[in-house]
């Protein structure tokens, strides 16, 4: 479309449209585990942290994929392992002050995931200095292998699994 025709309201618009649907309509949300850089002992030569520290979670309105499932045999035996998609609008990220980073956590349903890449999509009306969402992907990561201490996953109870 020309650029003649867009301006700054349609791009307002156009996001103010995005981040109600998926908050109002969706009904998603994903509860966002920034790993803090500054709390946690990183590493100088590998730029990694043994012992992460997370900052307090933030729930974001999120539109969730269905998790791709895969097993495999290791050496320790069958493994499980899951990969999801999510769509978080972009201005409400923006509004929010909450910058992504890959190595961060979520949960949705009661499973953990690391994120592994995030990528902006959907340029809004082919203009592509306009961002309209972020795209996550994560995969799943085991609870007894991170110590996740301020991390509350929701669990089931009895009652729910006889629903």
């Amino acid at each position: 479309m020309a650029r003649l025709f867009i301006g700054q309201k349609e791009i307002q618009f156009v996001n103010d449209l995005t981040k109600e649907w998926v908050k109002d309509v969706v009904g998603q949300v994903i509860h966002y585990f920034p790993v803090s850089s500054i709390k946690s002992d990183v590493h100088g030569v590998y730029n990694e942290a043994v012992r992460k520290i997370f900052e307090n979670p933030i729930k974001l309105p999120a539109r969730v994929g269905q998790p791709e499932w895969t097993s495999k045999t290791t050496n320790f035996g069958p493994d499980i392992e899951a990969k999801i998609e999510v769509m978080i609008q972009y201005r409400d990220l923006l509004d929010k002050g909450i910058v992504l980073s890959e190595g961060d956590f979520f949960t949705f349903d009661d499973f953990l995931y690391e994120v592994l890449t995030f990528v902006s999509l959907n340029n809004i009306f082919g203009l592509a200095e306009y961002t309209n969402a972020w795209k996550l992907t994560g995969r799943s990561a085991r609870l007894n292998q991170l110590e996740l201490q301020n991390i509350p996953l929701p669990r089931l109870t009895p009652e729910d699994v006889q629903k």
